[in-house]
C-alpha cells in the first residue's frame, strides 16, 4: 500500500504470506515492464495533464482543497503518526518519524473523518483507477530516508497544497533528481525507484497524495490490477493499518462531538 516494508518478526524474518505477496508482485512487475517507461518520474508540472486527464478536476477545485487541507493541518496534534497506526515500517526506520497522514481512501476502502473535507472527497471519487488518496503531512525538520515501493502497477501523484516559504529546503528526491514542493506543483512518479522526502524548514509541508493504477496500462490490464489491489486490502498488514486509521478518525469524531455538546459552545 505504501512504499514501506512489513514489520519483521523477532528473528528478523518476514512472514510466509508477505514473502508470497512480494514474489507475486515481482513476477507481475516483470510482465508490466513492456508497458512502462524505465524512469522514476512519469510526469511533472504541466505535463501531468497529458498522462492524467483527471488532474483537471483537482485544478478546478484546488483552492477549496487547500482550504480543507488547512483545517486538517490545524488538527495535526490530534492525528497519530503513520508509525503509530501502521503495522509496517520502511527502510531507514521511517515509522519513527513524525510523518502523518489524513486518509480518505486506503486500498479502495473509504475512511470517514469528522473534519470538513467534502470537496476533497468529491474530487477523489471522480478519479479513475484510484487506490489510495490522502493528505501527507511532513512536519518541520523531518526527513523520510531513501526507500522504494513494492510494485510498478501503481503510479503515485503529489500535489503541493501547503508548502514552506523557504521552498528550496523542502523537497523530494526521486531517482537522484531533486523536486521542490510548491503550491499547485504536481509530480507523478514510479515508487519502485528510490526516493526520499526532506523538510528542513520551520513549517509544515502538506501535499495531496493519490495512488492510481498506472495510466499507461490498457484497460484489459487496468481492471485486473484494480481487482488485485482491492484484494490485497484483506491482507493482515493492510487490514491492521486500515483498522487503525478507522479508530483514529473515529476518535477525532468523538472529540469533536464532545466539544460541540459542551455547555456554552
Amino acid at each position: 500500500m505504501h512504499d514501506v516494508a512489513p514489520k519483521r518478526t523477532e528473528k528478523g524474518r518476514e512472514g510466509v504470506s508477505v514473502r508470497l505477496v512480494r514474489k507475486s508482485i515481482a513476477l507481475s512487475d516483470r510482465m508490466f515492464s513492456s508497458f512502462l517507461p524505465d524512469r522514476g518520474v512519469v510526469a511533472e508540472g504541466e505535463d501531468v495533464s497529458a498522462v492524467a486527464p483527471w488532474m483537471s478536476e483537482i485544478d478546478a477545485h484546488i483552492d477549496a482543497i487547500r482550504a480543507e487541507a488547512g483545517t486538517v493541518l490545524n488538527s495535526i496534534g490530534d492525528l497519530p503518526t503513520f508509525g503509530e497506526t501502521a503495522n509496517i515500517v520502511g527502510p531507514g526506520m521511517n515509522w519513527q518519524t513524525r510523518w502523518t497522514l489524513y486518509p480518505f481512501i486506503l486500498m479502495h476502502r473509504r475512511l470517514n473523518g469528522s473534519l470538513p473535507t467534502p470537496v476533497t472527497r468529491g474530487v477523489l471519487r471522480k478519479i479513475p483507477g484510484l487506490v489510495n488518496g490522502f493528505f501527507s503531512i511532513l512536519p518541520p525538520h523531518t526527513t523520510l530516508a531513501p526507500h522504494r515501493g513494492t510494485s510498478r502497477a501503481l503510479a503515485r501523484c503529489h500535489v503541493g497544497l501547503i508548502t514552506p516559504q523557504r521552498s528550496e529546503n523542502c523537497y523530494f528526491v526521486i531517482d537522484g533528481h531533486k523536486h521542490v514542493w510548491r503550491f499547485r506543483h504536481k509530480l507523478i512518479f514510479d515508487q519502485t525507484f528510490e526516493h526520499a522526502a526532506i523538510n528542513d524548514t520551520d513549517e509544515n509541508r502538506l501535499v495531496l497524495i493519490v495512488d492510481v493504477v498506472r495510466p499507461e496500462f490498457p484497460l484489459l490490464i487496468r481492471w485486473p490490477v484494480s481487482a488485485v489491489t482491492y484484494s490485497l486490502g484483506f491482507h493482515p498488514e493492510a487490514r491492521y493499518t486500515i483498522g487503525s486509521y478507522r479508530k483514529a478518525l473515529a476518535s477525532l469524531r468523538s472529540e469533536d462531538a464532545s466539544v460541540a455538546s459542551s455547555p456554552g459552545v
